[in-house]
């Protein structure tokens, strides 16, 4: 028998049937936290509308196999067709293959969208429903996937967007526009200029609340007003519940274990950091060349640097290394563990670290998914260690085989922290999870941290504590 839907997600459905009901043509978005449900309420919709033929865009880590398990939990009458993998030729010859099944889920990851033979075939076929998962992987409108998605919409009669984080990353609230003009461009009726124009203000690096990407990269900074008018405008088209409020989740605590680099990589760390901290001070560097030079700071704290002009990693400390290897062995050799890592450097560590310990091994990556694997074997109680890269296993995936995530390299987003850390605090997870952060002492790991925990601006925050 079919569960019953949450409270919120009977909510959810309503508010998408009266306000396609009371505004013709529209397009709804659901703002919903991780864990939350938004894919039934998706699939229900679906199902309520009677679409015959649907188009769901996704980010690469759930095309594969997450929404299929949804579609065959929630709507088993659709086929669901999952291409997040292959050539953009072969899963265009699969749609085509497949245009005249009767009920027809396509799930297709963005990155392959804006392709040309993508475009000529989603193009020739009459869809009925359109949804972004992860809308705000849209937000930036002069991307090509954004303007793609966007042309896309205007032919599809039911369009729906789903986040958890519709206000995200480096665009902050510039980024909702996006995702309006392809829901439903009635919200701001503007071009992305004056929509800008009308909630922004140029000013100084150091003084704004956001940031947007120009030509080549630069970064403009921006001054935000007028957002209680932006927030009304958002209220009118979408929906939003956050998963502490609906969800009886469990208990949460986070740890810091630290460690000291070795006196010759502190040597080379402290001069690396003395020249960011110069040119920071001369107004010599730019934003994202500080970026750059950030990331050569925390890849060295995980134990490896590459040289300039090299092409290769080089291992100059292996501090962090030894705090991760002491810090799995407090743990039962059954009981499943989770590393996320940034670099593919730092997870070819976790590996080595955790077979010494005696632990399998797998990754979760852009080179490699072996997911399953990792489940399986935790599902039989061997224990195993699921080395993570954030930008592919931050969304949409359930991880609660694991009640324990150690962080050996963060990115610089909130919102992709945010999201890791759902993976392992959702429904189905029966224990208190438990979240260890490794720092090297006296280095931008700390600083990194110090932001995550506080939620502010990471990249401000951190360069700003490392010229006190």
């Amino acid at each position: 028998m079919t569960p019953r839907m949450w409270k919120h997600q009977r909510e959810a459905l309503s508010f998408i049937d009266q306000r396609l009901t009371s505004v013709p043509g529209s397009g709804v978005g659901v703002w919903a936290g991780m864990g939350a449900g938004k894919s039934r309420i998706c699939l229900e919709a679906i199902r309520k509308y009677a679409l015959k033929r649907v188009l769901i865009l996704a980010p690469k880590s759930v095309t594969e196999h997450v929404w299929a398990d949804q579609v065959e939990a929630w709507a088993p009458e659709y086929t669901c067709l999952s291409l997040g993998s292959g050539s953009v030729d072969a899963r265009c010859k699969k749609i085509q293959k497949h245009a005249d099944t009767e009920r027809l889920i396509v799930v297709l990851n963005y990155e392959a969208v804006y392709r040309k033979q993508a475009i000529k075939v989603l193009g020739s076929l009459k869809w009925d429903g359109l949804v972004l998962d992860e809308a705000h992987r849209i937000s930036r409108p002069g991307g090509k996937t954004s303007r793609t998605v966007r042309r896309l919409a205007e032919w599809i009669p039911f369009r729906l967007a789903l986040s958890g984080t519709p206000i995200s990353g480096s665009q902050g609230p510039l980024g909702i526009w996006a995702i309006a003009a392809a829901i439903d461009p009635r919200v701001f009726q503007t071009s992305f200029s004056a929509f800008r124009a009308a909630y922004t203000t140029p000013t100084r690096w150091g003084d704004h609340d956001g940031a947007s990407a120009g030509k080549g990269g630069a970064v403009t900074p921006w001054k935000f007003h007028n957002l209680q008018d932006l927030q009304d405008r958002m209220a009118s088209f979408s929906w939003r519940v956050e998963t502490d409020d609906v969800l009886d989740l469990p208990e949460e605590t986070d740890v810091v274990r630290s460690a000291k680099l070795e006196p010759a990589a502190r040597r080379l760390y402290q001069e690396l950091e003395n020249d960011l901290i110069t040119d920071l001070d001369e107004g010599s560097v730019t934003l994202s060349n500080a970026l750059v030079r950030l990331l050569r700071l925390q890849q060295l704290t995980g134990g490896s640097l590459r040289p300039d002009g090299k092409d290769d990693y080089v291992e100059v400390s292996t501090a962090k290394a030894a705090l991760l290897a002491d810090v799995i062995e407090d743990f039962p050799l059954k009981k499943s563990l989770v590393v996320v890592c940034r670099f593919h450097h730092d997870m070819d560590v976790v590996e080595r670290v955790a077979i010494k310990a005696g632990r399998r091994c797998y990754e979760l990556s852009g080179r490699k998914n072996e997911l399953r694997q990792w489940k399986s074997m935790s599902t039989a109680g061997h224990g195993p260690v699921l080395a993570m890269q954030i930008q592919s296993g931050g969304i949409g995936i359930s991880l609660v085989e694991s009640d324990t995530m150690l962080w050996y390299s963060p990115d610089f987003s909130l919102t992709s922290y945010d999201q890791s850390r759902a993976r392992i605090r959702r429904p189905g997870q029966r224990h208190p999870v438990t979240f260890v952060h490794l720092t090297i002492q006296n280095s931008v790991d700390q600083y990194i941290y110090a932001a995550l925990r506080d939620r502010t601006d990471l990249v401000e925050t951190t360069l700003e504590a490392l010229r006190r």
